[in-house]
């Protein structure tokens, strides 16, 4: 048995003109850590100091943004300390103390260099991500084919073959967030090397809308995968199909992303994601 620092990165870009919040859970219980201490830190040297809220919380304001490195401490878990040149995240799953992982095998054993160039995210259990599609010369077609770019992520091989659903939603006329379900497949995988997944729907007869339609891809839930972590190149990772994701150059291209929701009270919404989108399509007869 080894001892893992498990860090499960999901993935964002981060700026330094916005705030941006970061939320701390327990990997074993998936519930929210408050009252952790997070320390920005220039050259060994200590900016400020937050406590994470209850809701497992802190920001990154710009008056901080100088920093080099974070602290994460509590006295319940493994201390995390994380690079700035790193710190495209916006979940941190903390280990507690006397936790252990069992050995993973990564296939690939290549030096692992972050590179946010192309941009990738980590999709987790029940996650939703969707882009919108809009073509005026498609118009009031019928939709022949579902398409995504399904991935593997970090140097861990076959996890574009799990399982999946996608979907057909509308968009909503007040926020143009993904709206009314159209369509939903049953559970799906991967089963060839190429490029693109691709699903006919030909028979459904799904008509492109002036507002265009959301393609969505959903993640199943926990039990509908043999493995929950794993360690890649990265750290520790979900194991689940990813999707391929691209920065934004077309203010147009429209994609959301929903997450599974930790708390009771806690009702998930859909997120505009601002700097990158989801390679998922739609192909016409």
């Amino acid at each position: 048995m080894k001892y893992f620092t498990c860090l499960l990165f999901f993935i964002v870009s981060i700026s330094s003109a916005q705030n941006r919040t970061i939320q701390l859970f327990d990997l074993e219980s998936r519930s929210v850590v408050d009252r952790a201490s997070i320390y920005f830190l220039k050259n060994q040297d200590t900016l400020s100091v937050v406590k994470s809220s209850a809701q497992g919380a802190f920001t990154i304001t710009p008056r901080v943004v100088q920093f080099d490195k974070i602290n994460i401490t509590h006295i319940n878990y493994k201390s995390v300390i994380v690079d700035v040149k790193e710190l495209i995240i916006d979940t941190i799953f903390l280990e507690k103390s006397n936790y252990q992982l069992d050995d993973l095998k990564i296939r690939s054993r290549k030096k692992f260099k972050w590179n946010p160039l192309p941009y990738t995210t980590n999709l987790a259990h029940e996650d939703k991500v969707a882009t919108l599609i809009i073509n005026k010369k498609e118009v009031g077609k019928p939709v022949q084919k579902i398409r995504a770019q399904i991935i593997d992520l970090f140097g861990v091989k076959n996890m574009k073959y799990l399982p999946f659903k996608v979907q057909l939603r509308t968009a909503n006329s007040d926020n143009n967030a993904p709206d009314g379900l159209l369509f939903e497949s049953q559970v799906l995988r991967k089963k060839d090397n190429k490029k693109w997944f691709e699903f006919d729907i030909s028979e459904k007869n799904i008509i492109l809308p002036e507002e265009g339609l959301y393609v969505v891809l959903e993640v199943l839930k926990e039990e509908a995968y043999p493995v929950t972590f794993i360690q890649s190149r990265a750290g520790v990772i979900v194991a689940v199909p990813q999707i391929k994701t691209k920065r934004k150059n077309n203010k147009s291209v429209v994609s959301y992303r929903m997450r599974k929701c930790f708390l009771e009270d806690c009702v998930p919404k859909w997120e505009l994601q601002k700097e990158y989108y989801f390679n998922l399509t739609l192909e016409f007869n």
